[in-house]
């Protein structure tokens, strides 16, 4: 008895993780949807003492997959990024866009952009997105 749940528990995980969506590093326009939130955080390194920010992040209802892409051009540029699985939430990051999504905040919108692994102090999750489109999205 005790294999046959251990076999449907094994079984029900690997079909939840098969469903999950999939986002790949390095593609222009990936569209995502998600809740806008922005995190207080204190103290952040690279800043003076007490200093606090307020980054803006995308959260997810179920978990996503960040992947390589199979396309040799794209993956050959970002080979150094590892897969990293069940992602509840991405930072972004407004920078090259100039938007300030105040207005956004605690709605779920579609966001455009580039997506990229962490590479500095500056980034609080593993997966960065670079936006280059954000609206809102009737709920």
């Amino acid at each position: 008895m005790k294999k046959v749940i251990l076999s449907l528990l094994v079984l029900l995980s690997v079909i939840s993780v098969s469903e999950r969506a999939v986002y790949y590093y390095g593609v222009n326009d990936t569209v995502i949807l998600g809740k806008l939130v922005r995190e207080k955080i204190k103290n952040p390194a690279g800043y003076n003492r007490n200093a606090v920010i307020y980054p803006y992040f995308i959260v997810f209802e179920n978990p996503v997959d960040v992947k390589k892409t199979s396309d040799t051009e794209i993956r050959n540029r970002y080979e150094i990024f590892d897969p990293v699985y069940n992602v509840s939430r991405i930072q972004l990051n407004f920078d090259s866009a100039k938007i300030e999504p105040d207005q956004l905040t605690g709605k779920t919108v579609r966001v455009t952009g580039f997506l990229l692994h962490s590479n500095s102090r500056y980034h609080y999750t593993e997966i960065i997105l670079d936006v280059d489109k954000i609206e809102a999205v009737a709920e």
